[in-house]
């Protein structure tokens, strides 16, 4: 591999992380709101049907 090729593959790591950060950010409050969701719909479940 060439040097040119690493530092054009760094760049485009670097590009995507930073896109994949921004995404994970908008979708982290819809990520906690699921989890809620779903740990309460378990714990409703856990209650009432042992």
């Amino acid at each position: 591999m060439t040097r040119e090729n690493w530092q054009r593959l760094r760049n485009l790591s670097l590009f995507k992380l930073c896109v994949t950060d921004r995404q994970l950010r908008q979708l982290w409050p819809a990520a906690a709101l699921i989890a809620l969701i779903l740990f309460l719909v378990t714990a409703v479940r856990y209650f009432f049907f042992t």
